[in-house]
């Protein structure tokens, strides 16, 4: 399919009116799906076009999900992403406004390509402050030729009282071209990620488990760039405030020591991936393969350290200066070096062992593995001097 001549000026960006271009940018990604390539910069043109029509009109959207994440992302941790989530403090009247206004603009596509179209609420669904949209956009780039048009979906979260956010320019990678976007800044960012770890029916449902895996690696990527204690404060602040948010809205009661438990729970569940066989596995191998280069694909021991690590950031979360322990976490690891072999591995697998008590592979691994089993953050401060005294004596 090719865009007719007399709308392919209304696209914002060059790899609409010459795919080519998209090829070039997978190369770049590393990204090795071509229909992962393709969804996801479709998501960044939609972007571009409701950015531009929501500024005409006075609306704020705040752009998140694993696009508004990815603007955070380096091009070796960079992923695909099917849709466009946001937080936005308009009307439902305000929304279709907005949806309307792009149908316009595309009015001339044919086969009702970048029309809009409104996702009913299922039968039995709760009532949310959610409006969802899916659009068909023409496929340029994927070679499946049983497919002829593509669908992003967009989700405009609405509420009342927004999270400071932050306009962040960037060279995007999937396109190749600057793009602009109001995000929520950092710390909140990580919060509204980490409550899709949480039980449902704030945290994602059973039905759409295999998402869960994208949550896991956003987070992890995400947490690593939070460097100032500040960051931290924020985001142990806002999370509960969030779930408190959520519940209110389903009319739910209150849980302790929400949503870091909850997310804890998600996490123990998914490091299970450690074993090959289990379909914890097979849902992130999915995800990592089709949508992560290459070089950010790990193994089902680094995934299950991964779940750990997190694990440990909720327990930090607890503590009065969140920012401290996880430091500190971070300096013991750094003493491990992440390649070793020979004797210096056996004494470093020994050294971890004899804190975890039980069985270590990679050091690395074991050390976030036996932090996980701490039970709140002052447990985590004295596993964290155990380890600190065992890594010494090598």
């Amino acid at each position: 399919m090719s865009i007719p001549a007399s709308q392919r000026h209304l696209f914002k960006l060059d790899w609409v009116r010459n795919p080519a271009l998209l090829a070039e940018q997978q190369r770049v990604t590393g990204i090795t799906s071509q229909y992962t390539a393709e969804i996801a910069a479709w998501c960044v043109e939609l972007h571009q076009q409701l950015q531009e029509i929501a500024h005409e009109i006075g609306l704020h959207l705040l752009l998140m999900g694993g696009n508004g994440a990815a603007l955070r992302m380096d091009l070796s941790s960079l992923r695909g992403s099917a849709d466009n989530d946001y937080l936005t403090s308009a009307s439902p009247r305000d929304v279709q406004a907005l949806l309307d206004a792009l149908a316009r603009r595309f009015s001339g596509m044919p086969d009702g390509l970048l029309q809009p179209q409104r996702i009913p609420k299922p039968e039995g669904a709760e009532e949310l402050p959610l409006l969802a949209y899916r659009v068909a956009v023409p496929k340029l780039f994927d070679p499946n030729p049983t497919i002829e048009a593509l669908t992003v979906k967009l989700e405009f979260h609405l509420d009342d009282e927004l999270p400071p956010s932050d306009t962040i320019t960037v060279a995007h990678g999937v396109v190749g071209q600057s793009l602009t976007a109001r995000v929520p800044q950092l710390p909140y960012q990580v919060a509204l990620k980490l409550l899709t770890l949480v039980e449902p029916p704030v945290g994602i449902g059973d039905d759409r488990e295999p998402a869960i895996a994208r949550q896991i690696y956003d987070i992890d990527v995400l947490l690593a760039a939070m460097l100032q204690p500040a960051d931290w404060d924020a985001l142990s602040t806002y999370a509960p405030h969030r779930y408190a948010k959520e519940i209110a809205q389903r009319s739910l009661p209150s849980a302790q020591d929400e949503p870091w438990s909850g997310a804890r729970w998600r996490l123990q569940e998914w490091s299970a991936c450690i074993d090959g066989n289990t379909r914890f596995w097979r849902h992130i191998n999915a995800m990592q393969s089709s949508q992560l280069a290459r070089g950010s694909q790990r193994t089902p021991e680094e995934w299950a350290a991964r779940c750990h690590r997190l694990i440990v950031a909720t327990h930090c979360l607890r503590d009065a200066k969140p920012h401290e322990p996880w430091q500190r976490a971070l300096s013991i690891e750094a003493l491990i070096p992440p390649k070793s072999h020979g004797p210096e591995l056996r004494a470093l697998r020994r050294a971890v062992r004899r804190v975890a008590k039980a069985p270590v592979g990679h050091p690395r691994a074991g050390f976030w593995a036996a932090l996980a089993q701490t039970e709140d953050s002052r447990d985590l401060l004295a596993e964290l001097d155990a380890l600190d005294r065992a890594l010494a004596d090598i």
